[in-house]
């Protein structure tokens, strides 16, 4: 399973905020066929930012957090969080692009949920 999600035209942190974020979430997850949270999955999580003359954030784990948190909102892929064992962050600085985008594909890894983490 691999699900990619796109921001486009960030300019600002409010374009991070979950009330803009949530509802563009929804709509690619649902139509990735996506109904309802998989609480037994683990998941591994890879943001590409392309970062613009315009940037809703300076670092690059500021642009994480709130995405993680908006697709953690929707119920739609996991049910929390804490079922992320990976996350990787590229950035990409482009001073030619006048805003910023991220991004994120999510895969399913292939590690059993009661595995304990140092085993892992």
């Amino acid at each position: 399973m691999s699900i990619e999600l796109k921001l486009f035209e960030l300019c600002n942190s409010r374009d991070l905020w979950s009330v803009k974020t949530v509802p563009k979430f929804e709509e690619q997850l649902k139509g990735a066929g996506r109904k309802a949270p998989e609480s037994a999955k683990r998941y591994k999580v890879q943001a590409d930012i392309t970062q613009g003359r315009k940037h809703p954030a300076r670092d690059i784990e500021n642009y994480v957090k709130p995405i993680i948190d908006a697709i953690t909102y929707t119920q739609l892929l996991w049910s929390d969080d804490k079922q992320i064992d990976e996350i990787c962050i590229k950035r990409k600085l482009d001073s030619e692009a006048d805003k910023s985008s991220v991004v994120i594909l999510i895969n399913e890894l292939n590690i059993y949920s009661d595995t304990p983490l140092s085993q892992r």
